[in-house]
């Protein structure tokens, strides 16, 4: 994966979602690297690639307490009430 310039520094939801920061895109525009975020939530999923060919599913890096989890989710996540939308990072590297 490639790395987002941030540092340590903890980001929320809503500084992610910065137009200095990211551009957000269209679910089918989704590539390794970029974000779904959930701004009423606080809850920010890495995206590495989709699970399916029908793009029903991806693969997801998330910050689960106690630990972070890398698994499959159903798009846009189990929560299908849940508010998320797609960003990429403008600063990749």
């Amino acid at each position: 994966m490639s790395e987002w310039q941030i540092g340590l520094r903890l980001l929320t939801a809503e500084q992610l979602t910065d137009p200095a920061v990211t551009q957000r895109i269209t679910a089918g525009k989704l590539q390794p690297d970029d974000a779904l975020i959930d701004v009423k939530t606080g809850n920010v999923l890495l995206f590495p690639g989709w699970a399916d060919r029908a793009h029903t599913h991806y693969i997801a890096y998330e910050q689960t307490p106690p630990r972070a989890q890398h698994h499959k989710v159903l798009f846009p996540y189990w929560d299908q009430k849940a508010d998320y939308a797609a960003y990429r990072y403008k600063n990749i590297t």
